[in-house]
């Protein structure tokens, strides 16, 4: 598919300017990309995702059509993210997908299941005709303050890059957003999928606790992670030995054992 780049130095939100064009877009594919953003929201009500003016790739991919019989549409794209990013440097083994809408990269200095942490979100919606998918990474570790080194890391951490530094054979933003949105485009065609989501699935067969539906309502259980169904939903085996399937939650944690 051919898409068209939409640039910009600063935004409220991707998502919204994204929105805005598509209003009167007679291509049926962008891409809204920004340096900056100052109102860019998560997945969850409440939280935000602001990212760091030329550390961070924030973009809005932006598809028309009907995608009404479209399974698991946050999984297969970032599913996309995942391809794209594993392209670099070897990186198959160092990207993982958290259920149902996290990019997570694995520190270079802790190579077990506890070292992969969170690199990145999704944010998908479909109105009006149209599929809005809201995505945000950390390329560079200033994308992220200090004070969340502990839960979160970037492509250049990932790969091993020099502190700071984008190696002149990692594309630009741009070229990065637009092969992001191709492959997400592709991705969204695909009847077989779900092996691939499940061998890149962060946390698959580990101990976890779950917060069910909003992490507010206070609802968490505990259990194994099973995989997902053909719908995209999170199959989690609780302490009762019987498997349950989610629409919605967050995993908020591996168990220790």
């Amino acid at each position: 598919m051919d898409l068209i780049l939409a640039p910009y130095r600063e935004v409220d939100s991707t998502m919204n300017v994204a929105k805005h064009l598509a209003e009167s877009a007679k291509n049926p594919g962008l891409v809204v990309l920004a340096e900056k953003q100052t109102d860019g929201r998560g997945r969850i009500e409440g939280r935000s995702w602001a990212g760091s003016e030329g550390a961070s790739l924030l973009m809005t991919l932006c598809l028309r059509g009907d995608f009404s019989g479209v399974e698991a549409i946050p999984l297969k794209i970032g599913l996309a993210v995942l391809a794209v990013l594993s392209g670099y440097g070897n990186g198959a083994a160092l990207f993982r997908i958290k259920w149902p809408n996290d990019i997570m990269g694995l520190k270079l200095d802790d190579g077990t299941q506890g070292g992969y942490r969170k690199l990145g979100g999704l944010l998908c919606e479909v109105s009006n005709g149209w599929l809005f998918a809201g995505i945000g990474l950390n390329v560079k570790k200033s994308a992220y303050p200090e004070t969340l080194a502990a839960s979160a890391t970037s492509i250049e951490e990932a790969l091993g890059w020099k502190t700071g530094e984008i190696p002149a054979s990692f594309p630009g933003m741009g070229d990065l957003a637009l092969a992001i949105g191709e492959a997400a485009a592709a991705s969204l065609k695909k009847k077989e999928w779900r092996g691939d989501y499940l061998r890149a699935m962060w946390s698959l067969g580990e101990e976890i606790l779950f917060s069910v539906g909003h992490p507010e309502n206070g609802q968490t259980k505990a259990g194994r992670i099973e995989g997902i169904d053909d719908s995209g939903r999170l199959l989690l085996r609780g302490e009762d030995g019987e498997i349950e399937a989610y629409w919605s939650g967050e995993i908020s944690g591996l168990r220790k054992r």
